[in-house]
């Protein structure tokens, strides 16, 4: 009889147990997410264990935010017609940016800080770029500048370190 009981009281203790589930969290400092119109932006910050391991065939992102990104190779025009220069880097007060473009086309120089403010927006036409940017009353730090074509495709990228 104890064997019975036993019995019934084990099938009907495992029928009640559930498998564990595990949601989706994130433990982080931060978070937000934003809504525009043709764009929704998730962030975390201080998000834990995240890895980014890059192969020549692609990358491959840990963590709950992953990229939706769609790469294309565009054919028509290759990073190799354009040639790019930008001195000296550090710089303390002078910029230069020459480029030689494979088309008669406008480009946009852009130079960002490190908090992604748009500080230096420049756009020049012609195969041949030569512009000097003045960088004098720019605070020490990190800026990146963007070179991208009229259709805002970028075409170049530096980190600049301004002493």
């Amino acid at each position: 009889m104890k064997k019975i009981i036993f019995i019934v009281a084990a099938f009907s203790l495992a029928g009640s147990i559930r498998g564990q589930t595990l949601e989706r969290s994130v433990l982080g400092a931060a978070g937000k997410v934003d809504v525009g119109k043709t764009i929704q932006l998730e962030w975390t910050l201080g998000e834990v264990a995240v890895s980014r391991y890059a192969h020549p065939g692609g990358e491959i992102n840990e963590g709950f935010h992953q990229p939706y990104l769609t790469v294309e190779r565009d054919e028509t025009r290759t990073i190799a017609d354009q040639r790019f220069s930008v001195f000296p880097n550090p710089t303390g007060a002078d910029l230069f940016v020459q480029a030689k473009l494979s088309t008669n086309e406008q480009v946009r120089l852009k130079l960002i800080d490190s908090a992604g403010r748009l500080l230096l927006p420049v756009r020049r036409s012609g195969h041949l770029v030569n512009e000097q940017l003045d960088l004098q009353h720019t605070p020490a730090g990190h800026y990146y500048l963007l070179v991208s074509d009229a259709r805002g495709k970028l075409l170049h990228s530096v980190k600049i370190l301004k002493q």
